[in-house]
């Protein structure tokens, strides 16, 4: 996948947590992930919590941007190889 831009930040430099907030919201929109009740929603943000942990050690020189459009390619199946 290309570099989309050199202006963002990189993820590991993001210490807003809005931001980093921003990113796990929109994972889980565009992922269509949905809670039904309060022990769910309780467990999810904790779930998140470990995924912002994992992009941050394992894809922190990516930037937001970046991490967003492997999203959508990946909803869009664009990676075939990947199930």
């Amino acid at each position: 996948m290309a570099i989309l831009s050199e202006d963002y930040p990189k993820l590991r430099e993001i210490h807003n947590d809005s931001e980093t907030d921003a990113l796990i919201n929109y994972l889980l929109t565009i992922l269509n992930i949905k809670v039904s009740n309060k022990n769910e929603a309780k467990d999810l943000q904790i779930q998140m919590l470990v995924v912002s942990d994992f992009l941050k050690s394992k894809f922190g020189f990516l930037t937001v941007e970046e991490i967003k459009e492997a999203f959508k390619m990946f909803v869009a199946r664009e990676f075939p190889e990947i199930k």
